[in-house]
């Protein structure tokens, strides 16, 4: 992930700086960028399409009096405000920064529940196998500022319809280094979002605790596993925040039953984490943890410590450290090794 340079780190500093002194101008969300750029906090891409948003909608405020030293009233609102995000030298490094991601078409694979209550689940009879539900839904606002697009699973249906996809595996949450606990049949959009039926293996006992969890609903629902590319998603003003708008799911590689709360990834506590990092003394180190606790495979292991590597900080009177998107996909990855 792209690293904020001096300057806009220096520009977000003077806006907190600002804000400090005079008690006004930006909002908690450009605080809280602030303090990351300020701090050179490696930014997600995600963050850096909010910063272009930002930016894009806010032009204007440097047209009014006081944006400019000098002017009655500097720094205005605007300005300070401006100042947060990293200022000019923050909207260029953004708007650079977003075009190499634009450019790279790379995938983004993620993750997103859907509660029981939302999933209208069926099952065909107290005896089959066979049930239904809904995987995902169109228009509301989730916890992670998105919102998901009628449409959006065409091109994966279509693509399973003509043979060129497969059907998405059936696990339970999302461990996809066992054997599917069943198989989707089924899948079709409609005004409300993605119904998808299925069926599970019969002899399974995996799947007999699940289709009894089901029944007892003591699960938390149903979550796709899916992949997007930079094309597929876009920002957007709504109702005073912004929105990613996913227009379009490139793959869906899996819709998992699970078994922990639907709005556990956005609120995931990462001081479970960081005490489990408390061991930890070598990449080597890092390397295993993430194979033995976080369930990642050998190859995504490595190739995540070595990403990890140069993002490690360590002092004499420090303790190791992690960058907060790197704590959140450990954590994540914690809570779908859970079992039944």
């Amino acid at each position: 992930m792209p690293i904020p340079n001096d300057a806009m780190a220096r520009e977000a500093q003077r806006g907190l700086d600002w804000r400090s002194e005079f008690g006004r101008g930006g909002t908690e969300v450009g605080i809280a960028r602030a303090r990351d750029i300020s701090n050179k906090v490696d930014l997600s891409d995600e963050t850096i399409g909010r910063m272009v948003s930002y930016f894009a909608r806010h032009e204007v405020d440097k047209q009014a009096e006081g944006f400019r030293q000098g002017e009655e009233g500097y720094p205005s609102n605007g300005r300070i405000a401006w100042a947060l995000w990293g200022g000019d030298a923050g909207k260029t490094w953004a708007d650079r920064e977003w075009a190499k991601i634009q450019d790279s078409e790379s995938k983004m694979i993620a993750r997103k529940q859907l509660s029981l209550n939302s999933v209208s689940l069926k099952f065909a009879d107290a005896s089959s196998g066979k049930f239904g539900g809904y995987a995902s839904t169109f228009g509301g606002i989730d916890s992670y500022n998105d919102t998901i697009m009628a449409g959006a699973y065409k091109s994966v249906i279509d693509a399973v319809m003509s043979g060129s996809a497969r059907m998405p595996k059936m696990f339970v949450n999302h461990k996809s280094w066992d054997v599917p606990i069943g198989k989707w049949t089924k899948m079709y959009e409609d005004e409300k979002g993605l119904y998808i039926e299925g069926e599970l293996t019969n002899g399974n006992p995996e799947a007999a605790i699940v289709k009894a969890a089901m029944q007892h609903e003591t699960i938390d629902g149903l979550s796709i596993g899916y992949m997007l590319k930079q094309s597929d998603i876009e920002f957007s003003e709504i109702n005073g925040q912004t929105v990613r708008v996913i227009k379009n799911i490139s793959d869906l590689s899996e819709v998992s039953v699970v078994t922990f709360p639907a709005d556990d990834m956005a609120r995931v506590d990462l001081t479970s984490v960081k005490t489990s990092l408390d061991q930890i003394e070598s990449i080597k180190d890092f390397e295993d943890f993430l194979r033995e606790a976080g369930g990642f495979s050998k190859s995504l292991a490595t190739a995540t410590a070595s990403r990890a590597k140069r993002l490690f900080t360590r002092s004499e009177s420090e303790e190791l450290q992690l960058p907060s998107e790197l704590q959140r996909m450990i954590a994540e990855n914690l809570k779908s090794s859970r079992t039944l």
